[in-house]
């Protein structure tokens, strides 16, 4: 898994973004999934049109959560709203498929975000989405930010045209 303890993975099909994200070490104490930034998450930004210009968040700009609950089989999922991408703050997210379960000193989660969730998501081979990963790990030796291509310090969540590009394959 290399110095950041975590990888994370992605595939689309019509139905919509299937993911995985593994961590090595996590102590998993989550107070409130709510509050995501304050234990382990992964957030997963995503801009179905990959438009690289400086902008407020607009329809086709996401940011969702996942949060690792590990007790109940399953990841809290949220989005949240950052303009005018989405009415308001979505919480627990009904109808996203996800499972989380403990392994090793780490956790795993896998999920499928449906593609009702993304607007503007056209999936077929060569299309292109602006995507942007960050897993929070709060491990027993240390704390981290795994990220691919921009940390959320440098302004990840603030800046989508900085976001990195996925081709979609065949």
């Amino acid at each position: 898994m290399g110095e950041g303890g975590a990888r994370v993975f992605l595939a689309w099909a019509p139905e919509g973004l299937y993911g995985a994200v593994e961590v090595a070490d996590a102590t998993l104490k989550q107070k409130d999934p709510r509050s995501f930034w304050a234990g382990d998450c992964l957030e997963l930004f995503v801009d179905t049109r990959d438009a690289k210009r400086a902008r407020r968040y607009e329809p086709g700009d996401h940011q969702f959560w996942l949060v690792p609950l590990v007790d109940e089989k399953r990841a809290y999922v949220g989005q949240w709203k950052r303009g005018n991408e989405t009415a308001a703050t979505r919480y627990d997210v009904a109808g996203i498929k996800t499972a989380a379960r403990r392994q090793g000193g780490g956790y795993v989660i896998e999920f499928l975000l449906p593609a009702s969730e993304l607007k503007g998501y056209a999936p077929k081979a060569g299309a292109r989405l602006g995507i942007n990963l960050n897993v929070t790990a709060k491990g027993a030796k240390f704390e981290r930010e795994v990220y691919w291509p921009v940390s959320k310090t440098d302004g990840a969540p603030d800046h989508p045209e900085r976001w990195g590009t996925m081709e979609l394959g065949q």
